[in-house]
């Protein structure tokens, strides 16, 4: 099966040479269809100690994230295998792929600028599915993941630092 030329990052498209998925920072992994991911710390509003007070300023809740990734299924044992020898924690059971934890870095390049997705700590939750790729043209098993943390850039929205 040859290889589409394109890759959809988080709902952008990129050509697969503009793209690098390395996996544990030692494999670099080209059979990938798609990858999402998303983060969010929500801040709400904190009431007035009496009724009709002006609000007392913003709290922040919990950081959630979550992420994806497809790859084609006659990929899908090279993937698996990749995320075992290079985990940071070994499994105990190197059959059960959610016991396995790993880091999954995400280059793009877009004309000059270049940008980088790390999603810390994965784990894949639940069961692959299978399903159609983005061009209609190959089956991919598409993995849930489930990181500690994402960094865009370098970037966090979680503070992993208490506050003294």
């Amino acid at each position: 099966m040859a290889i589409p030329t394109l890759v959809r990052l988080n709902g952008k498209v990129f050509t697969r040479a503009s793209t690098a998925v390395r996996i544990n920072g030692i494999f670099r992994f080209v059979e990938v269809d798609s990858i999402e991911w998303s983060d969010e710390k929500p801040h709400e509003l904190v009431g007035a100690m009496n009724d009709g007070g002006p609000p007392l300023g913003k709290a922040e809740g919990n950081y959630t994230c979550s992420a994806s990734i497809s790859v084609y299924a006659d990929a899908a044992l090279k993937f698996e295998t990749a995320i075992r020898t290079g985990a940071s924690v070994p499994a105990l059971d190197p059959t059960n792929l959610s016991a396995v934890t790993f880091q999954l870095l995400i280059t793009m390049r877009e004309d000059v600028r270049t940008r980088s997705v790390l999603l810390m700590n994965c784990n894949i939750v639940g069961r692959p599915s299978r399903t159609v790729g983005n061009d209609g043209s190959a089956i991919v098993k598409q993995y849930q993941l489930q990181p500690t943390q994402i960094l865009e850039d370098g970037q966090g929205l979680n503070n992993l630092i208490p506050a003294l």
